[in-house]
């Protein structure tokens, strides 16, 4: 499976989503313009100076606003946990909110995991480099902001297994069999997390169509990507989803409407 993945987002107009659901731990760095973020009842202005650190299951809701006409963030989002010591470290400093400063250090860390799929390096050296960052967010108290516990469950596996490719034909029994363990052992430990497979799929893959959507795909084959032969059906759970339609989403990343 993946260790990290990495997305960017862009806009040319105003861009307002509901209900984005984060499935690991995630770093989100706004590049150009701004991002208006709804946590715990207020409302968090974020730009490139500031890191958001969102842990895996968080739901967010916010506007981001360009500047001169363009807004682009990215996304890290981390798919193997830390070390334990580094997550004890970490607790010694909590921090108090989701936003922290971007230090020369940081940057770097995060510049390097994003380029680092060029080279490709084993997974073990994926993983000692990702554990760098992690040392650096362990000593300043903001590891444990994006790691809460140790306890992996088995929707974090699930998702992390979902995620690693959101268009494929993915069944409980196939999952399964990937994971280990029979599909009524699976159905049965989904239901005592009070989760069930077909709604995980269906969320992984309408964050997985707003990254297909980024690359500007034609709204038929995000549909079909993301397992819906109906174009309508996908809509209506898009919209249900995020509160805009693809189609509204799609508009907000032109340059001109029409």
């Amino acid at each position: 499976m993946s260790v990290y993945q990495m997305t960017s987002f862009k806009s040319c107009h105003r861009q307002a989503l509901h209900n984005v659901q984060l499935f690991a731990p995630t770093i989100t760095w706004v590049q150009k313009g701004s991002k208006a973020l709804w946590w715990q009842q207020q409302e968090w202005p974020l730009n490139k100076l500031h890191w958001l650190l969102s842990p895996a299951g968080q739901y967010l809701t916010f506007v981001n606003h360009p500047h001169q006409g363009e807004f682009y963030s990215r996304t890290l989002s981390l798919l193997t946990p830390p070390p334990p010591h580094m997550l004890q470290q970490s607790r010694q400093r909590q921090l108090a909110s989701p936003m922290l400063a971007v230090s020369p250090a940081l940057a770097w860390c995060f510049d390097t995991l994003w380029q680092l799929p060029q080279q490709a390096l084993s997974e073990a050296a994926q993983v000692a480099f990702v554990h760098g960052l992690y040392a650096e967010l362990a000593a300043i108290g903001a590891l444990s902001s994006l790691f809460s516990d140790q306890h992996e469950t088995l929707k974090h596996k699930l998702t992390r297994l979902l995620l690693s490719d959101p268009s494929g034909n993915h069944t409980l029994a196939s999952a399964g069999e990937r994971l280990g363990m029979s599909r009524a052992t699976m159905t049965r430990k989904l239901a005592q997390e009070g989760e069930h497979f077909s709604d995980l799929l269906a969320q992984v893959r309408m964050n997985h169509a707003l990254a297909l959507l980024q690359q500007e795909q034609a709204l038929d084959d995000v549909a079909k990507a993301c397992g819906y032969q109906s174009e309508s059906r996908f809509s209506a759970r898009f919209k249900k989803q995020f509160g805009v339609t693809p189609s509204q989403y799609a508009n907000t990343l032109m340059t001109h409407y029409g």
